[in-house]
């Protein structure tokens, strides 16, 4: 059987709700600049994590299998 994970960090949920209440909501006037430069730096981050694990996930896949490592346990799916 195939089945598809997926999975979100707290970062992730965290964006996804600010994201939705500017945006969808408009429940608020905007964000002080201090927050709003914050919420920059965070994109910034993010964007640079998203390439990292997307370049890794395209060097796992390559092989046909994908290699989890969660403490002394390694994971893989094929």
């Amino acid at each position: 059987m195939k089945v598809e994970v997926q999975m979100r960090t707290i970062a992730m949920d965290f964006w996804a709700s600010i994201e939705h209440k500017l945006y969808y909501k408009k429940q608020t006037d905007g964000f002080p600049d201090s927050v709003s430069e914050d919420l920059g730096i965070c994109a910034e981050q993010l964007h640079t994590i998203d390439m990292k694990m997307q370049r890794d996930q395209r060097e796992n896949l390559s092989s046909g299998t994908l290699t989890f490592k969660h403490g002394k346990r390694i994971i893989k799916i094929r």
